[in-house]
């Protein structure tokens, strides 16, 4: 099981890394802006499997990267 707050931590850390806004974020995968925010406030705790694909597709990570249940950040 993970910790949203781990999800979160990784989207802001990489955001960072990256140099993507919440807003770009939204753009490159394909989501809207509301639900990436809905994820980074916490109030998403139990978000959907492709939403999250979509979000770890942007940054080049796993899921389980993204979820925090790994530290292996590469894609398979």
């Amino acid at each position: 099981m993970f910790e949203v707050q781990n999800l979160i931590n990784r989207i802001n850390a990489l955001c960072c890394e990256k140099n993507i806004t919440v807003n770009k974020l939204a753009t490159l995968s394909g989501l809207t802006q509301s639900t990436i925010d809905s994820i980074l406030k916490g109030k998403s705790v139990n978000p959907r499997v492709e939403t999250i694909d979509k979000i770890a597709d942007v940054f080049g990570v796993s899921i389980d990267y993204l979820l925090g249940l790994s530290d292996d950040r590469k894609r398979r």
